[in-house]
């Protein structure tokens, strides 16, 4: 690819980008090349992988981008993620011979939405334009983790109020929401060792794929995430009895509980895209399961009588 194309990046990225796309070095030097960017500069980014990699038979440089922006922007990063998600699901229907679901080209947008859930201080490229609430096929890309656990919120538009789950939904002035407050740095300092200790993931699963390696991991008792493990197993068994044979099962158990009967249709519609979508790429639930392993370990030492402030 002619290193003109894109000038506009540093030096190092420049270099990672080459090594990116003739050494196919995934997912460190695509990481590297994201972060500090904004969802326009990741966007151009990608497109420029994309044809460098697979040459022009899916469209240039330009076609990559107007495909992943059609609105010629992408205003958050959760937009961003649909936006790439659907333009995956449309190369199985473009040219004679269309992408596979474990093609190259399908294999590196999944690797990008993965290393997108947790690149730090990601910046937006413009507000969502106001609307009352999203369409349910678009809420899906519009959850976010509870401030207080690992459980998913759905968003609307430009809503600015802290994130809380069914459980977490408190006043801040209860002592169980004060109490779980005051978790967080704790939380966050094992949630960064789990995640140093899971930095070789890409490696451990070689030859039983990412998925299969992460659903693994939380049910294993004795692999790197045992808080998490033996939560889900107590979620197995009587009297909830949850199933935890698929990656649906995992997440749906990782959500619990959800109090269908309180919400509206149309969010529930919402929330059942959001776990297709979820299930059917689970690497991308590697930020709430590291998140959980985090919370649930703290909360542990808590009940036992570990450190309070």
């Amino acid at each position: 690819m002619p290193l003109e194309k894109v000038a506009g990046l540093p030096l190092p990225a420049l270099f990672l980008l080459a090594m990116s796309a003739h050494l196919n070095l995934l997912p460190d030097s695509l990481r590297q090349l994201f972060i500090g960017k904004n969802t326009l500069e990741v966007a151009r980014i990608l497109a420029d992988v994309f044809v460098s990699r697979f040459g022009e038979c899916w469209g240039n440089r330009e076609d990559i981008l107007k495909a992943l922006l059609p609105k010629g922007r992408a205003s958050t990063w959760s937009e961003l993620d649909k936006q790439i998600n659907v333009f995956g699901k449309k190369l199985y229907g473009k040219h004679n011979e269309p992408a596979e679901e474990n093609s190259p080209e399908i294999g590196l947008l999944d690797e990008v939405r993965f290393i997108l859930q947790d690149l730090p201080q990601r910046q937006d490229y413009k507000l969502p334009e106001g609307k009352e609430e999203y369409p349910p096929e678009e809420a899906g890309f519009h959850f976010v983790l509870c401030s207080l656990c690992w459980r998913s919120v759905v968003r609307r538009p430009l809503e600015k109020r802290t994130p809380l789950c069914h459980t977490h939904d408190l006043p801040s002035s209860s002592p169980a929401y004060r109490r779980r407050a005051r978790m967080k740095p704790q939380v966050e300092v094992a949630r960064l060792r789990i995640e140093k200790t899971l930095s070789g993931l890409w490696g451990m699963s070689r030859g039983q794929g990412v998925e299969n390696y992460l659903q693994d991991l939380c049910l294993s008792p004795l692999g790197s995430l045992p808080y998490l493990a033996k939560y889900l197993h107590s979620l197995g068994c009587p009297p909830l009895a949850l199933p935890l044979s698929t990656g649906r099962d995992i997440l749906e158990a990782l959500e619990y509980p959800v109090y269908w009967d309180k919400i509206s249709s149309r969010t529930r519609e919402a929330w059942d895209c959001y776990l297709s979508d979820r299930s059917q790429h689970f690497r991308l639930n590697y930020v709430k399961i590291i998140t959980a392993e985090a919370w649930l370990g703290v909360e542990g030492k808590y009940q036992h009588g570990g450190k309070r402030r």
